[in-house]
């Protein structure tokens, strides 16, 4: 019987991971002024964007939940080149605006509460 479970629960794993979700995140997204957002990479699956602005960089990769989730870790380097990474998750209102919710940061000499925002897609 174990057998079979662990059958099931692999054929389950494969038809999940399929699974492609209609929203594309590619592009600009405003966020905060000094650091414009640009998401460069969205299959369906996962994604990848970064903003740099020449002293600090947020490289943020995700993979989709759901149609309207997407759980993410956004990794920040620094000037020093010191590193410190939260998780957090955007949730798609429509095709032109997502709510991001991160953890705080907490290395590096940073240290601040979570937080959210907002983030409105840039027209080109």
């Amino acid at each position: 019987m174990r057998r079979l479970t662990i059958s099931i629960l692999s054929i389950a794993t494969l038809l999940f991971s399929g699974t492609t979700y209609a929203f594309n995140i590619v592009g600009e997204w405003s966020g905060s002024p000094d650091c414009p957002l640009h998401f460069y990479q969205d299959d369906g699956k996962t994604i990848e964007g970064d903003c740099d602005n020449g002293a600090y960089n947020h490289i943020i990769k995700g993979t989709y939940s759901s149609s309207d989730r997407i759980d993410i870790t956004i990794k920040r380097i620094d000037p020093d080149k010191c590193i410190t990474t939260v998780r957090g998750y955007i949730k798609v209102i429509n095709d032109n605006k997502v709510k991001i919710q991160q953890q705080g940061w907490d290395g590096c000499g940073v240290r601040t509460k979570p937080g959210s925002q907002i983030w409105n897609r840039v027209e080109e």
